[in-house]
């Protein structure tokens, strides 16, 4: 299978469409949102990311807005730039890394799919030692509310499980709208290549019905 070649759409799956309403907020990382829009998220762990590397981080793409005199195209080239700088320093393993234990892991696996076909779709995710990789489609509230969710239950998981207390997630998840099956075809496996990427075995999903119609991840097709 290749991205020229592809299935139908899976279900569940709505790309970005030109009349859609688009919402752009920015802490340190942009955020571009649409409602009821597929989109892949990468939410991590608070301590996973060191304050001098995502220093780099935003001078990185200030240098490459500045580059390409602040043209869609650039600023597209750049978000693309800065996201593979911010997974390689996340895959390095930077942290405390508590995702590594498997039953800490199956907590946020199971936070994710909690509300699976009910307040959103989850298309495939990935759980890394550090962070988190996951494709989503808001049904019923904004991906927001949905991360708070999600973190919100997993973080008093984890907490009980190591016997700490205080912030587990930090706040500001990277996040792009999935604007084709193209897009989405590479999404599905750069989530599914992950962990071979990173030289580890960790816990992996995707949607049974996606796999059903030709959507798995392409090294167990």
């Amino acid at each position: 299978m290749t991205e020229y070649d592809l299935p139908p759409p899976p279900p569940g799956f709505v790309p970005f469409s030109a009349d859609a309403e688009l919402v752009r907020t920015r802490r340190v990382l942009p955020h571009w949102h649409a409602a009821h829009v597929t989109q892949f998220v990468t939410f991590r762990l608070t301590d996973s990311l060191p304050q001098e590397k995502l220093r780099e981080i935003a001078d990185l793409r200030r240098r490459l807005l500045a580059d390409g005199g602040g043209t869609e195209e650039a600023r597209t080239e750049a978000d693309r730039e800065v996201f593979r700088r911010y997974d390689r320093y996340l895959d390095a393993g930077l942290g405390a890394c508590w995702l590594r234990d498997g039953r800490l892991a199956e907590v946020v696996a199971s936070a994710i799919r909690h509300f699976d076909g009910d307040r959103y779709n989850v298309g495939a995710f990935v759980v890394m030692p550090n962070h988190v990789h996951a494709l989503i489609r808001p049904i019923d509230r904004s991906l927001s509310r949905i991360l708070e969710s999600i973190k919100g239950f997993s973080a008093r998981r984890i907490n009980e499980a190591v016997g700490r207390t205080g912030r587990v997630w930090q706040p500001e998840s990277f996040d792009r709208i999935v604007r084709d099956v193209v897009a989405l075809w590479r999404a599905v496996q750069y989530i599914g290549a992950n962990p071979r990427r990173a030289g580890i075995d960790v816990l992996r999903w995707v949607s049974p019905a996606w796999v059903d119609c030709g959507w798995g991840f392409r090294d167990v097709d």
